[in-house]
């Protein structure tokens, strides 16, 4: 029997309970790596680690929280023995006008999608060291559009600054491999739970401006290319992956 593309790499994959951060621990682990899950919320992370299977590991982590950022690392490397890779995909949208953003909404946003990053990052850093590994930070293709979209502000400007985030650690550990995935809308918890007044107020106007793409990406396809990233020999600095037209029979969002 074949063995994976993965066999063997130890990989911790941030955001992993739901989503794209789920999708994308099922695919690495599909390829034969170790790897452990960390969410937030345990319970919903207990479901993915067994949806994953054997060898998978939870571990419940606040990215928020710079205590568990170290800490998550220091359980996985204690559960495999090293670490070859990790992949970060937490991110919070808060939609608003920029006028109405206030400093909390600022800085939760930025918690999340930058801080986050950096410190697991800075956690991990001499283990990827050692084992000349890699790091991908699931970003957005939103950074691209100009101007911004309407009430996204927070988030946009979040992921201008992880894509800089991964440069300057590039800059600084070249030894080590540092990846940004621009991803389209994808399928996910957080689409679910939109309140409606985005769906009725702020889409059309995404539309008007030619900032839709017509359906969502696949979490799944997103998925697929980290893993691309992960078994490749070199260093993929961007990923941006956006979705085909619309199939038959499907709208938006279809």
């Amino acid at each position: 029997m074949a063995k994976g593309r993965l066999e063997g790499r130890r990989v911790l994959i941030l955001g992993a309970s739901v989503g794209i951060g789920k999708a994308t621990a099922k695919a690495i682990a599909a390829e034969g790596a170790r790897v452990a899950l960390a969410a937030r919320r345990g319970d919903v992370l207990a479901d993915a680690v067994a949806e994953v299977g054997a060898g998978a590991v939870g571990i419940a982590c606040d990215v928020a929280d710079e205590a568990d950022c170290e800490r998550v690392v220091r359980e996985t490397v204690d559960a495999f023995g090293g670490l070859d890779a990790v992949v970060y995909a937490p991110g919070i949208t808060l939609f608003g006008e920029i006028a109405d953003m206030d400093a909390r909404a600022w800085r939760t946003t930025f918690d999340v999608n930058v801080v986050g990053a950096t410190l697991v990052t800075r956690a991990a850093i001499r283990h990827l060291e050692a084992s000349r590994g890699k790091v991908v930070y699931f970003s957005s293709v939103t950074i691209d559009d100009r101007p911004p979209r309407f009430a996204m502000a927070p988030y946009v400007a979040s992921k201008h600054a992880l894509e800089a985030v991964a440069q300057a650690w590039q800059g600084e550990h070249p030894n080590v491999s540092f990846s940004t995935s621009a991803i389209g809308d994808t399928q996910s918890e957080k689409a679910e739970v939109v309140e409606e007044h985005v769906l009725t107020d702020y889409v059309p106007r995404w539309g008007a401006a030619g900032l839709m793409p017509g359906r969502l990406v696949e979490a799944e396809s997103g998925a697929e290319q980290v893993v691309n990233v992960l078994a490749s020999r070199e260093n993929v600095r961007r990923l941006t992956i956006t979705p085909v037209a619309p199939r038959e029979g499907e709208g938006e969002f279809g």
